[in-house]
């Protein structure tokens, strides 16, 4: 089973990040100023996200990680 904390939600999200921008946040994305996190957004963003904005685009990533962790709990995997 897998535990779902803070530190598999980060995961997830850092997972997510690579669906919709062309590099996965780093590691210690977390870590990173909002600043620096919306620039990293901003110079990865996948092409049809242009224009969206960062704050809309985490968003997204951040509703995909949720998701992904919703299934694993419907699926009985996380304790």
């Amino acid at each position: 089973m897998v535990k779902i904390d803070d530190a598999m939600r980060s995961r997830a999200i850092q997972n997510a990040s690579g669906h919709f921008l062309t590099e996965h946040f780093p590691e210690n994305w977390y870590d990173l100023e909002e600043e620096e996190l919306d620039n990293f957004i901003d110079d990865h963003v996948w092409e049809p996200l242009e224009g969206w904005g960062a704050s809309s685009v985490f968003e997204l990533i951040e509703n995909a990680a949720d998701a992904t962790i919703s299934f694993i709990k419907s699926e009985n995997l996380a304790e």
